[in-house]
């Protein structure tokens, strides 16, 4: 499966490409930031927010292909770069099955339980994000495709993935060179790499003059330094802080 032709730049030309060949094209400069592609795959397309400790799922098989952008996009909505992109899909025959906004899709434990690019390459702000999943139907079968996007202070996120029947060949992944923009614009918050794993341990929402825990940290008895090993709650403040260079935070730690 390709990836989707998002902004109305490239509806026009949708018919001349072939089925899957859907060109990202964001009407923003961009450039690709992070990637996946398994030619045989299964993959649980969320239909639903999160409720009752799950998120509602279809499984989907075939190829599936996931691409992250970074966009300048200073002062864009996450509705505003949704948009587009949504009503492109929607010119390439996809129909919306569940779309939702932040808290709506259920916060932290929806972006945490749906399969999102690692760090620096796909950035999600827990606080503002937007997912959408919509389907088409052909004579090649079902396929589906998710986008969610965020932002920091400048910079959008965008990350779609696609799932399609194995047999249809590698995905188109050109983007309009209209498109493209160097990474070292200094218009353009680049986060400094983090470890690949996603955390998992982070429980904190980083609301203004609300507490949060960082849960996961071992000490040695009667010491403050960390015992060695990875701590992914650490990681997730880390890259949080560094997407949104504005904020502080005070750290308040109790012994035993």
């Amino acid at each position: 499966m390709a990836t989707a032709a998002l902004g109305t730049a490239a509806i026009g030309s949708l018919c001349a490409l072939p089925a899957l060949a859907l060109v990202p094209d964001f009407d923003a400069p961009a450039v690709a930031s992070g990637e996946r592609r398994e030619t045989v795959a299964s993959y649980a397309v969320p239909t639903g927010p999160w409720r009752g400790g799950a998120i509602p799922t279809v499984m989907a098989e075939g190829a599936v292909d996931q691409t992250a952008w970074k966009l300048k996009a200073p002062g864009k909505t996450t509705l505003e770069l949704l948009r587009p992109l949504r009503e492109q899909a929607k010119a390439a025959g996809f129909e919306p099955v569940f779309e939702c906004e932040s808290q709506g899709c259920g916060g932290f434990d929806f972006r945490y339980g749906t399969d999102i690019l690692p760090e620096p390459g796909m950035h999600v702000d827990l606080g503002d994000y937007r997912f959408l999943a919509a389907r088409r139907d052909g004579a090649n079968g079902t396929e589906w495709m998710t986008l969610i996007v965020s932002r920091s202070v400048d910079t959008g996120f965008v990350q779609l993935t696609t799932i399609g029947s194995a047999d249809l060949g590698a995905p188109d992944m050109s983007v309009s060179t209209k498109s493209v923009f160097d990474p070292t614009d200094s218009l353009v918050t680049e986060l400094p790499a983090q470890p690949a794993a996603a955390p998992a341990a982070l429980t904190l929402t980083l609301e203004p003059g609300k507490p949060a825990v960082l849960d996961g940290l071992a000490f040695a008895s009667g010491k403050a330094a960390l015992e060695p090993g990875q701590y992914d709650s650490l990681a997730d403040l880390a890259a949080w802080m560094q997407a949104n260079p504005q904020a502080r935070v005070e750290l308040v730690g109790h012994s035993d």
